[in-house]
């Protein structure tokens, strides 16, 4: 696997070591792709911020690293679109998050975006990882998972891909690795919660969103 680092520089400490912090790229799905699109969210109560993301682009952005979030569900993006977006931005790393009913999707996202990125980073979160991380790295795609809170792996990881070194081992996480998936540590939970930076809201499409009993536009 390659790890690029090969992203701008954007903070004089990184200029005066010759360290550029890569791109990450974080892609919500459009669930109206899936084989069940009924059960996406939005043919129920609404299309709510994928407020998740938010929280982690903050995290790395509060650490320097050029951070977008690609809204495929609000936008209602279809596959080549959210593939060619991410062509465009050609980040080093792409988080995908995944639950148990979109995960089938996700995979498939995964799956398309490597083939156009080869060498870019993707790595996938969520409930979905939470639970079932040794079943979903099966996916030749993935080359990476998140396990619970992921603001401070994510850090790690861009750290890791930063310094041109491989994030396998870091708490929290699972990666492939010469054939053979290797775990990190758990990683504890998050006792300040008042250490998380509050989610990048000025990312989100924040028009976008709505819901059946809230004013528009609105924030959970």
């Amino acid at each position: 696997m390659c790890y690029k680092s090969v992203g701008r520089s954007i903070e004089s400490d990184d200029m005066a070591t010759g360290l550029e912090k890569p791109k990450i790229l974080l892609v919500r799905t459009n669930d109206r792709l899936g084989r069940h699109p009924f059960l996406a969210e939005t043919n129920v109560t609404g299309v709510y911020p994928a407020l998740g993301l938010a929280y982690l682009a903050a995290a790395v952005r509060t650490r320097g690293f050029p951070v977008s979030i690609l809204e495929g569900n609000a936008h209602r993006l279809p596959m080549d679109q959210i593939v060619g977006q991410c062509k465009k931005i050609n980040p080093e790393i792409i988080g995908l998050s995944s639950t148990t009913f979109n995960w089938p999707l996700v995979a498939q996202t995964a799956r398309a975006i490597k083939k156009a990125l080869p060498d870019t980073l993707i790595l996938v979160g969520g409930p979905q990882l939470s639970l079932y991380a040794a079943q979903c790295m099966k996916e030749p795609a993935v080359d990476g998972a998140v396990i619970g809170e992921g603001e401070d792996a994510l850090v790690q990881i861009a750290e890791a891909v930063m310094d041109g070194q491989s994030p396998a081992g870091i708490p929290g996480t699972a990666f492939r690795e010469n054939g053979e998936i290797r775990f990190g540590p758990d990683r504890p939970p998050v006792r300040d919660l008042d250490s998380i930076p509050m989610p990048a809201l000025d990312l989100l499409p924040i028009d976008r969103y709505r819901a059946l009993t809230l004013p528009h536009p609105f924030v959970t």
